[in-house]
């Protein structure tokens, strides 16, 4: 696992990025315009590896060419790199639930996405 990606819209025009890389970098692209690229972090490194780790079932989707389309609101586009490519699907928000299959990526990518956007005191 090299990355993972997740795209979240706010409208059909606007979205948010998460980015998590497995050299411990990490960046956020705000549907405001706002952009925050943190390198390589021992106060990060617990949170990108807990969501490197919560996106290998990705990894068992083929890999094939990330799609260039708008992703829909209601949905989430979460993509995970690997040296074989990239491995995209298309979750529904429902999946993200305390019950849904993909609640502890969604978990640990709310952890980092917290700990990213913080002010510094």
């Amino acid at each position: 696992m090299l990355g993972v990606v997740l795209e979240v819209p706010f409208s059909a025009d606007t979205q948010d990025v998460l980015a998590a890389y497995a050299d411990g970098s990490s960046r956020f692209l705000g549907h405001a315009n706002n952009m925050i690229i943190r390198d390589k972090s021992d106060d990060f490194d617990p949170l990108i590896e807990d969501l490197l780790s919560q996106a290998q079932p990705l990894l068992q989707i083929p890999p094939a060419p990330r799609p260039r389309t708008v992703v829909p609101v209601g949905h989430v586009r979460v993509t995970a790199l690997s040296a074989m490519g990239v491995h995209t699907t298309l979750i529904p928000w429902s999946e993200f639930d305390p019950a849904g299959k993909y609640a502890d990526l969604f978990k640990a990518a709310t952890a980092l996405l917290q700990k990213t956007t913080a002010k510094k005191p």
